[in-house]
C-alpha cells in the first residue's frame, strides 16, 4: 500500500490538474452560458423585473400574476431608454422565489437595462463562488498534514460541480446564499454575523440547517440579528405604495405553496403527485437521520458545551443534505454538496480530528470517486451508461439531472451519517494531544 505522504502527492499529481481543466471548462461555459444564451440569467430575471416596483416606491408582491403597469420611459444608469412595454423578457421567470431580503439585495438592477445588469449579476455570482470554499476552511481549523493540498482540492472540487455552474449561469441566488449562510457560522463578529445569516435567510430551504447550529453554539445573538433582517426588509417592501403586512405575507406563502408542488432534486419529487409514498418517503427519511443524530448528540453532551469546529462542519453537511432532500429544490441548489466534499476530503486526508483508518479512507474515496462524475459532469456520466446499453432503463432515468442529485445526496447522505459517527470525541481528542506532548518533551529530555 501507498505510504500516506506518496499517496497525498499522487493526489495531488493527478486530481489537482484534471480538477483544474473541470473548472476552467465549467466556469467558461458558465460565462458564456450567462451572458450569451437566451435563458441566461433567467432565474435573475424574476428579481430584476420585480426590482422595479420597488425603484417606483411600489410593493412587487401584491402584483403577482397582475399585468405590467411600470411607468415608462425607464432610463437606465448604463444609457439605455424603454418607452414601450413589456419590460419582461420573453420565455424567462417572472416568479419571486425567495423572501425581501433577496428581492432588496437584488434592486440595484433594476437601474441598469437587462444585458448589463445579468453581466453584473454574474461577476457578483462568480465572486460569491470564489469565496464560499476558502471562507467554509475558517470553520475547518485542520485538513491534514498538508492543508494547502486539501484546501485546493476543496475549492477546484466545488468550481468545478455541475450545480456550481447552473446556478452561476442561471442568476441564482445560491452562491449568494451559500456564501452567507457560511459566513454566519465562519465570523465571530456578532453584528456582521447576524446580518450574513439575514441575507441566507433570504432562501430559507437552503440555509434553515445553519439556525440549529448557531443554537448549539451559543450564539444566539446572530439568530436574533438574523431574523430581525428578514422582518426589517420584509416589513420594508410590505409598506410601500400603502400595502399590508397581511398581503405581503400571503404572496410569500403562496410562493413557497407554488414551489412545493414543482419538480426537483427532492424526495417528493420523485413521486407523483398525490402518491402517498411521497410524504412516507420523506417522514421515513427525517425518522431516520433525526433519530441517529439526536443519539450522537445526546451521546457527546452537546446540551452541555458548543461544538467543535469539525462537529460544526459534520453536522451542517448532515442537515444541509437532509433539506436538500426534504425540502424542494432545484439542480443548483447542490452547490451545498460542497461541505460534504470538504468532510470526505478532510477525511481522506488524515485530519487528527477525524482519524479514520486505513481501509476506511480507501472506501471513502472509491465513493468519491464513484459520486463525483455524477455531480461534475452528469451528461457525460449518463451517455456512457447508455453506450453501454447494459441497463437501458437506468440510462432512461439518469436523463434527469434532478433524479441523479437526489441519488447523489442519499448516498452522501448515509456516508455523512457513518462519517459523523467515526469522529472522535473531544475528550479522546484531547488525550492524544497530551500524548503527543508527552512523547515530544521526553524525546527532548532524553536528547538533552
Amino acid at each position: 500500500m501507498l505510504a500516506p505522504r506518496l499517496l497525498r502527492r499522487t493526489i495531488a499529481a493527478v486530481l489537482l490538474p484534471l480538477l483544474l481543466v473541470l473548472t476552467a471548462y465549467s466556469m467558461t461555459l458558465a460565462v458564456r452560458h450567462g451572458l450569451y444564451a437566451a435563458w441566461g440569467g433567467g432565474d435573475l430575471h424574476a428579481y430584476w423585473y420585480h426590482a422595479h416596483y420597488v425603484r417606483e416606491g411600489r410593493d412587487p408582491y401584491h402584483r403577482r400574476g397582475r399585468p405590467e403597469d411600470l411607468r415608462l420611459p425607464l432610463r437606465y444608469l448604463d444609457g439605455v431608454t424603454i418607452e414601450r412595454g413589456p419590460l419582461f423578457q420573453p420565455g424567462l421567470s417572472r416568479t419571486l422565489g425567495s423572501t425581501a431580503t433577496a428581492l432588496l439585495i437584488a434592486t440595484p438592477t433594476a437601474w441598469l437595462s437587462w444585458s448589463t445588469a445579468r453581466l453584473v449579476w454574474l461577476i457578483f455570482n462568480l465572486v460569491c463562488t470564489a469565496a464560499t470554499p476558502w471562507l467554509l476552511l475558517r470553520i475547518v481549523r485542520s485538513l491534514g498534514p498538508e492543508r494547502w493540498l486539501a484546501g485546493l482540492l476543496v475549492a477546484f472540487g466545488f468550481y468545478a460541480l455541475y450545480p456550481t455552474r447552473i446556478a452561476i449561469e442561471m442568476g441564482q441566488t445560491t452562491p449568494m446564499v451559500l456564501l452567507s449562510m457560511i459566513g454566519a457560522l465562519a465570523v465571530p463578529n456578532t453584528a456582521v454575523a447576524g446580518l450574513l445569516l439575514g441575507v441566507s435567510l433570504g432562501k430559507y430551504s437552503l440555509s434553515l440547517p445553519v439556525i440549529p447550529l448557531l443554537l448549539l453554539s451559543r450564539r444566539f445573538g446572530v439568530v436574533a440579528i438574523g431574523i430581525l433582517v428578514q422582518a426589517a426588509a420584509f416589513m420594508f417592501v410590505a409598506s410601500l405604495d400603502g400595502g399590508s403586512l397581511l398581503g405581503t405575507l400571503r404572496a410569500h406563502i403562496d410562493a413557497a405553496r407554488g414551489h412545493a408542488a414543482q419538480s426537483g432534486m427532492h424526495l417528493a419529487a420523485r413521486f407523483d403527485a398525490g402518491d402517498p409514498g411521497g410524504p412516507i418517503a420523506v417522514g421515513f427519511l427525517v425518522l431516520s437521520v433525526l433519530g441517529p443524530l439526536a443519539f450522537w448528540a445526546h451521546g457527546r453532551r452537546l446540551w452541555t458545551r458548543p461544538p467543535t469546529a469539525t462537529e460544526q462542519l459534520h453536522l451542517l453537511n448532515v442537515l444541509g443534505l437532509l433539506a436538500l432532500l426534504v425540502v424542494y429544490h432545484r439542480g443548483y441548489d447542490a452547490a451545498l454538496f460542497l461541505i460534504f466534499i470538504a468532510t470526505a476530503i478532510q477525511g481522506l486526508m488524515g485530519d487528527r480530528d477525524v482519524r479514520l483508518p486505513p481501509a476506511d479512507r480507501l472506501g471513502l474515496g472509491i465513493l468519491l470517486l464513484a459520486l463525483a462524475p455524477l455531480a461534475i459532469q452528469p451528461s457525460l456520466a449518463t451517455r456512457v451508461v447508455a453506450r453501454t446499453g447494459a441497463a437501458p432503463a437506468l440510462a432512461a432515468w439518469m436523463q434527469s439531472t434532478d433524479n441523479l442529485f437526489c441519488a447523489v445526496a442519499l448516498v452522501a447522505l448515509a456516508a455523512s451519517l457513518w462519517m459523523l459517527y467515526r469522529l472522535p470525541s473531544p475528550q479522546a481528542s484531547g488525550q492524544r494531544a497530551l500524548r503527543r506532548g508527552d512523547g515530544k518533551r521526553q524525546s527532548v529530555c532524553s536528547e538533552a
